[in-house]
């Protein structure tokens, strides 16, 4: 008799927690599909309670002005909450079988960085534009092709990358599965694919005024489209651009808004070149396939370049095929 209490009395005992387990490993389990686009947030929460009786908490104004647009096919329950507040600054929180959809106590702060290469020779593409458009920040790639951005306030993006003679990358962010990530992004040279071509008068995409006052993107890979006389001459061809005039009697000095040629500072590589002539002055020192991307400061460099009254040339080299060297 006592022994047939004793049972029965566990029994009641274990009870709760048989259908705490089978709760949980229902959720676990669970299966979830929806297909949203431009609903409100709250919309979407209440139909996956109603839909898949989930047990889901959250704010009394988390109200109809967040509208979202999201997909998903034989999700987890955590990968569906996860999806439908990507786009917000929400987050949640699982306790038991319970899901707490809340805002973060401190504010989205993610960040990325990477490096820009061509595609085909695993080559660095220096001062690169970096941009996403939907937050109206960006950066510009250094001499190694590297950038960063911080303090990006969105769980989800698109970067944009673009460089004069290249095709534009773009590459769709997550956070915070991808903050702190490094990043390689690949461009492609342009190639114009059509039938029928069209000749017009309209100036070749070599140059770019960019947002510096002052600063001017160069590419060296369209110099021989311009009009030289002899051998192809980068620093000839700067004398196109307004501001810059050639020396007396046609030799290769550049005279940058009424400076004379010793007042302007030429870096190649970040090494100072002293003389950029030879042969009294009428041919350049420098081999134009040899150099990658010219930046013509023309006022308002930077401090850190000082040691001249009249402009900044920066030369950057190319560092040749590391995919197939020969």
């Amino acid at each position: 008799m006592v022994a047939r209490v004793l049972s029965s009395s566990l029994r009641y005992y274990y009870q709760p927690f048989f259908w705490l387990f089978t709760a949980i490993l229902y959720s676990q389990s669970l299966s979830i599909t929806y297909n949203y686009k431009n609903i409100s947030l709250q919309t979407a929460v209440q139909d996956l309670i109603a839909r898949y009786k989930l047990p889901i908490i959250f704010p009394d104004d988390l109200g109809d002005e967040l509208s979202i647009s999201a997909v998903c096919n034989a999700c987890s329950m955590d990968s569906a909450l996860s999806l439908i507040l990507i786009q917000t600054d929400l987050v949640w929180k699982k306790s038991g079988n319970q899901y707490t959809i809340f805002k973060s106590a401190k504010p989205l702060r993610f960040s990325l960085a990477g490096r820009i290469v061509e595609k085909e020779t695993g080559e660095a593409i220096p001062y690169a534009n970096v941009f996403i458009p939907s937050l109206d920040m960006g950066d510009i790639s250094n001499a190694d092709g590297m950038f960063s951005l911080t303090g990006i306030p969105i769980k989800s993006c698109t970067l944009f990358v673009s460089y004069i003679g290249y095709g534009t990358g773009k590459e769709f962010l997550t956070f915070p599965e991808e903050d702190n990530k490094f990043f390689q992004i690949k461009l492609s040279p342009k190639i114009l694919f059509s039938k029928n071509i069209l000749i017009t008068g309209e100036s070749r995409e070599f140059m770019d005024s960019g947002s510096e006052p002052g600063r001017i993107s160069f590419s060296p890979r369209y110099i021989s489209t311009l009009p030289n006389l002899g051998e192809i001459d980068i620093f000839r061809s700067l004398q196109l651009i307004p501001g810059i005039h050639q020396g007396l009697g046609g030799t290769a000095g550049l005279h940058i808004r009424g400076g004379t040629p010793e007042q302007n500072l030429i870096l190649l590589d970040g090494i100072p070149l002293y003389r950029n002539s030879h042969m009294f002055g009428f041919l350049s020192n420098t081999n134009s396939k040899t150099i990658r991307d010219m930046q013509v400061y023309k006022g308002g460099y930077p401090a850190q370049y000082g040691g001249r009254i009249s402009s900044l040339i920066e030369l950057t080299s190319r560092v040749g095929n590391s995919l197939s060297p020969h």
